[in-house]
């Protein structure tokens, strides 16, 4: 959970300063597919839920804005 919260804060941090490369574009896809597939599984104990829910949109958020750049 931390390698994809920090994999995920990277790219989107990467994001906002310039398009992302084809590299940072597709580990981003591929932590969003796994925040996804982790969301149903997490409780909601200390905010948990939440967290990840708001770092899935970020990620989608991202990868969105890296797909319309790279177009």
């Amino acid at each position: 959970m931390v390698l994809l919260d920090t994999a995920i804060a990277g790219c989107v941090s990467s994001s906002l300063s310039r398009p992302l490369d084809e590299k940072r574009h597709k580990i981003l896809l591929g932590c969003l597919a796994a925040v996804e597939r982790i969301l149903p599984l997490i409780g909601d104990e200390g905010g948990a839920f939440e967290y990840y829910e708001r770092l899935r949109k970020m990620a989608a958020l991202a990868a969105e804005t890296g797909n319309a750049d790279a177009r």
